[in-house]
C-alpha cells in the first residue's frame, strides 16, 4: 500500500498521474491512505480506472464522501482528485450518507478521522493547523 506500489510505473503512466493528482492535496491524500488501511484496500486499487472489487469500490466511495464532507471539498474537486465524474461522487455521497445510521460505520469514520487528525498535528504546515 502507499507510495511504493507506484514505483514500477513509468513517469506518465495512468496510475502515476492519478496518484500525482491526489498527492497534490495532502489532506485528501492522507485521508485516502487512512481509508485504504482501514478497509484493507490499496491506494492503487482505489485510483484504478475500472470499478474494481466491491472492497476497493467501497473504499473509494468512502474516500470521496469524506473528502467532500470532512474536508469540505466541492464534489467537482473530489471528482478530479479521484478521476471520476461528479455524478459518481454524488452517488457515493448518497450511498455513504445512507449508511450513517449504522453504529459500525460511524465508528469506522471516527477511526479514520482520528488517524487523519493525528497526521495533521504532525504536519501542521501542510494542513494549515495551528
Amino acid at each position: 500500500m502507499g507510495v511504493a506500489e507506484f514505483e514500477g510505473d513509468g513517469p506518465d503512466s495512468p496510475n502515476r498521474l492519478r496518484f500525482r493528482q491526489l498527492r497534490a492535496d495532502p489532506p485528501a491524500f492522507h485521508l485516502a491512505l487512512a481509508i485504504a488501511a482501514e478497509r484493507k484496500s490499496s491506494l492503487s486499487a482505489m485510483l484504478r480506472r475500472s470499478r474494481g472489487s466491491e472492497r476497493d469500490a467501497g473504499a473509494r466511495q468512502l474516500a470521496m464522501y469524506l473528502a467532500h464532507v470532512t474536508l469540505g471539498r466541492p464534489q467537482d474537486s473530489v471528482a478530479g482528485l479521484f478521476r471520476r465524474d461528479r455524478t459518481t461522487v454524488a452517488h457515493a455521497c448518497q450511498k455513504m450518507e445512507d449508511l450513517r445510521d449504522e453504529p459500525r460505520f460511524e465508528a469506522e469514520i471516527s477511526r479514520i478521522e482520528a488517524r487523519c487528525a493525528q497526521i495533521a498535528r504532525r504536519q501542521p504546515e501542510r494542513y494549515h493547523v495551528r
